[in-house]
This record gives structure tokens, sequence and C-alpha cells, in this order.
């Protein structure tokens, strides 16, 4: 069992028993009305409070549970702090860690875009003797053999 699916299979809790008074208890008899309604309206305010938690945990499961479907590689315990920001504001689980790869994916690509166009720009006014790593992985085998040297010469360069 993978560390998600065991934060997932999180031991059922008992639900909250709500009983109903029908008889007012010994210390009720007691107190003056004021102070019934008082508790009363306090035993209001906590039922209030453990539908909503309770609530909560229902959506806290069901976030988990698809983000360990949708993502089964990526341990919860891993979870980037940008992510962890995101789901404490608000945003579920699964879209947080989409829009983190999404976000991921476009620096890397950004990050690539950058770095081609200083080869570019370096082959340009080296006359063309250099070529990028990604240059040289888009030939084909026949282009690498022609241009071996240009190659050799070109890592020389590359980071």
């Amino acid at each position: 069992m993978s560390e998600n699916q065991e934060i997932v299979t999180i031991e059922e809790t008992e639900p909250v028993a709500e009983e109903v008074v029908n008889e007012p208890a010994a210390e009720e008899v007691n107190q003056s009305p004021g102070e019934n309604e008082a508790l009363r309206a306090e035993v209001e305010r906590l039922r209030g409070e453990v539908t909503r938690l309770s609530a909560w945990q229902e959506r806290t499961r069901s976030e988990m549970e698809e983000f360990c479907s949708l993502f089964p590689s990526v341990s919860l315990a891993s979870l980037p702090p940008e992510v962890r920001e995101q789901v404490d504001a608000g945003v579920p689980l699964p879209a947080a860690y989409a829009l983190f790869e999404k976000r991921e994916t476009y620096r890397a690509a950004a990050g690539k875009k950058s770095a081609d166009s200083a080869w570019r720009g370096m082959n340009e006014t080296a006359g063309g003797d250099y070529y990028s790593p990604a240059e040289v992985k888009g030939m084909s085998q026949k282009e690498v053999h022609k241009n071996y040297k240009k190659i050799i010469e070109s890592m020389k360069h590359w980071k």
C-alpha cells in the first residue's frame, strides 16, 4: 500500500451521536429559564460546528482520493509549499497540484526557449559554428555524423 493510499484510508470515525433528550436532566431542572436557553443555544452552535467539520472532513477525504487517483506517483508528503498554500486558501488539492505542474512545465519551457535563443544568437554571431543541445537532439544520425566536429566544439560551451 502506497503512502497516499495509507493516508486516504482514513479510519472511518463513528458519527457524532446526537442524543435527543425528551426529559430535562436533573441539573436543568434547578436552572433558570435564561440559563436553559443559553445552554440550548450553545448546543445548537456546537451541532452546527460538528456539521461543518464533518462536511470539511468528507470534502478533504474526497480530494485526497481524487488526488491519489490522478497523481499516483506523487507522495502527499512531498507536496511543495506553493501547493499547500493554495489548499489552505481553499483551492481543491487536485486542482492546486495540477496548476503547480502546469506552471512548472511553462517555467521549464520558458527556460529552454531562453537557452535556445541564446544558442541561436551565439550561432548567428559565430557564423553557424555552434549547435545547442536541443538542436543536436533534433538531428538525424546522418546530420550528427556530418556536423560531428562542430557538435564536439559546441559541447565545450554547454553547461
